[in-house]
C-alpha cells in the first residue's frame, strides 16, 4: 500500500464565487458546495464557470423576488478581467494541465512498478515453494471400483449425448414450427 501525503483533516479550502478561497471545516465546505453550487466550489472558479454560475444565481434571485412580489434585484456586475489577469489565468491553466500530465505519468509509472513488484513476489513465492508431492493415501482404482468408475463415466457421457440430441431435436422442431406459421 502506498503512503498518501498528509492532509489536515480539520481544514479544507472551498472557493466562493466572489470572495475567493476560504478555509473551513470539511463538513462545512462540502455542505456549502452541495447546497449552494452556484456560489461555492471545491476547486477554483474559471472565468467561464463563474460567469455562468452568476447568471444562474441571478435568475434564481429574480424568480424568488417575483414570487415574493418584490422588485427584481439588479444583475450582478461582471468582474472585468484585464489582459494581465487573463494572461495570468491562462498561465495558471497551462501549469495546471502540465501538472496533471506529470501526475498522470507518475501514477502510471507507480502502477507499473506495483504490478512488477507483485509479479516478482509471486515468482519468489513459486521459487520458495516445495515441489508438489503425490498423496501417499491416494491409491489408483483397481478391480470392482475401477469398473464402477468406468461404468459411471460411460453413463454420464451417454446422458450428456442424449440431452444434446434431445435439445437439437427440440430446436429443429421449434424452427420448423416458426417457419411454418
Amino acid at each position: 500500500m502506498a503512503l498518501k501525503p498528509y492532509s489536515d483533516p480539520v481544514q479544507m479550502t472551498a472557493h466562493h464565487i466572489n470572495n475567493g478561497p476560504v478555509v473551513m471545516y470539511p463538513v462545512d465546505a462540502r455542505l456549502a458546495v452541495a447546497q449552494h453550487p452556484d456560489e461555492w466550489s471545491l476547486s477554483p472558479w474559471s472565468p467561464e464557470d463563474a460567469s455562468a454560475a452568476r447568471k444562474r444565481l441571478h435568475e434564481r434571485r429574480v424568480a424568488a423576488a417575483q414570487a415574493a412580489g418584490e422588485d427584481p434585484p439588479a444583475p450582478p456586475a461582471e468582474p472585468q478581467m484585464t489582459d494581465a489577469d487573463r494572461a495570468e489565468f491562462e498561465e495558471w491553466k497551462a501549469a495546471r494541465a502540465k501538472a496533471k500530465q506529470i501526475l498522470d505519468a507518475a501514477k502510471a509509472e507507480e502502477a507499473k512498478r506495483l504490478a512488477k513488484e507483485e509479479e516478482i513476489s509471486q515468482a519468489e513465492a513459486v521459487l520458495a515453494s516445495p515441489p508438489p508431492r503425490p498423496d501417499p493415501n491416494r491409491r489408483p482404482l483397481t478391480g470392482a471400483a475401477k469398473a464402477n468408475a468406468e461404468r459411471k463415466a460411460a453413463a454420464d457421457k451417454a446422458a450428456a449425448e442424449k440431452a444434446a440430441k434431445d435439445k437439437a431435436e427440440a430446436d429443429r422442431q421449434a424452427a420448423a414450427a416458426a417457419s411454418g406459421t
